[in-house]
């Protein structure tokens, strides 16, 4: 989330990240020295995906990446892991979110008389989408 953050990011690009380091940890065993590597592999990994052609998320070299974990690891190490990661998920990314949900859900119970209380059901409906993203028994919701 703080990665996210300090690279201005997107929320899809944050979910994603998120969906991808869940599927790979659901059929990977990974050490916690390497969890940070694997976390920053796959915010780049949606980075990547959806940066193309947006203008909030450019995609990233690989250096801004490295700087962020205080040169923990190499350049080479991260695109290593990236490639374990996309191999892994067979470059299958295109999977639904809870925010892409969201993104769709929201808008369906939209009247145009109740601005302030449609407000108020998309900020509590954003609020519980990333709080699933920190605490695991959320999923369910």
């Amino acid at each position: 989330v703080e990665v996210a953050e300090a690279f201005s990011l997107s929320p899809e690009t944050l979910y994603l990240a998120v969906n991808c380091l869940d599927r790979y940890l659901s059929g990977n065993v990974i050490t916690e020295l390497n969890l940070q590597l694997l976390g920053v592999s796959c915010i780049m990994i949606s980075a990547k995906y959806y940066g193309r052609g947006s203008v909030r998320a450019p995609p990233r070299q690989v250096e801004s990446f490295c700087y962020i974990t205080d040169y923990t690891y190499s350049s080479n190490e991260l695109l290593e892991m990236e490639s374990c990661v996309l191999n892994y998920l067979k470059f299958e990314l295109t999977t639904p979110t809870a925010n892409c949900f969201l993104s769709r859900f929201v808008p369906q119970g939209k009247r145009e008389e109740e601005v302030l209380s449609h407000l108020l059901f998309e900020s509590l409906a954003s609020y519980l989408c990333e709080l699933s993203l920190l605490d695991y028994a959320m999923l369910r919701y």
